[in-house]
């Protein structure tokens, strides 16, 4: 299979912010991983997961939700591209990161 491992994580949240900050660290084991909220911090938080280790060729596909076209939409990007602010994404959104994300070619 594709993964084995998922976790959910509040991108919003900064050290400042909480008690209980997301360790991007950790995350560098879990084959994917779901970011809610966070949308500012995008760029730092796929800088943070390309120092724990995640490939900076790895997918991250953003589910968007469009007010216009009342439907959501979707963009992929490499992690990479990410953390150099190259995705241009609207709140709200979540981020998928995971090689799964190739799967959707297949739909």
């Amino acid at each position: 299979g594709f993964s084995g491992s998922f976790a959910v994580l509040n991108g919003h949240l900064e050290a400042k912010d909480s008690d209980h900050p997301p360790d991007w660290s950790c995350c560098a084991g879990i084959d994917t991983l779901v970011i809610l909220r966070g949308n500012e911090r995008c760029v730092e938080i796929a800088e943070e997961l390309i120092q724990a280790g995640r490939d900076p060729g790895e997918p991250v596909m953003f589910v968007e939700e469009s007010p216009a076209a009342r439907s959501p939409g979707a963009l992929e990007s490499p992690l990479g591209s990410v953390a150099r602010g190259e995705a241009k994404i609207r709140p709200p959104a979540l981020r998928v990161v995971c090689g799964v994300v190739k799967m959707r070619r297949r739909w």
